[in-house]
């Protein structure tokens, strides 16, 4: 995955966005765009936040991260956005609007 820094805002890219990233005063945000559609077995997702799409993980101070399911969860989000990719290869046109896919 390779971040990028739009508007000071961190994105991370792999067929897709996989999650923004947002460091406030009191907490940092990991927002994932198909958080919804994700499998959370070890219940990250703290903020399920409005609609059917994002979730996020809010990381305060003094948190313990849990490393081996944070992981587990950007590599779901990686193989969902690889897996949506397979069904628009049939369709140039959505190959075209979706070629942020970096390595």
């Amino acid at each position: 995955i390779k971040p990028s820094k739009p508007e000071g805002t961190a994105a991370w890219y792999q067929g897709g966005l996989v999650l923004i990233g947002n460091a406030f005063k009191d907490k940092v945000s990991l927002t994932f765009s198909e958080g919804s559609r994700l499998l959370d077995p070890k219940k990250l997702f703290n903020n399920m936040l409005e609609g059917n799409k994002w979730r996020r993980i809010d990381f305060l101070e003094g948190d313990e991260v849990n490393e081996a399911a944070l992981k587990a969860l950007v590599r779901a989000a990686v193989d969902r956005n690889k897996s949506k990719r397979k069904k628009w290869s049939g369709c140039p046109s959505d190959r075209s609007n979706h070629s942020e896919e970096t390595t």
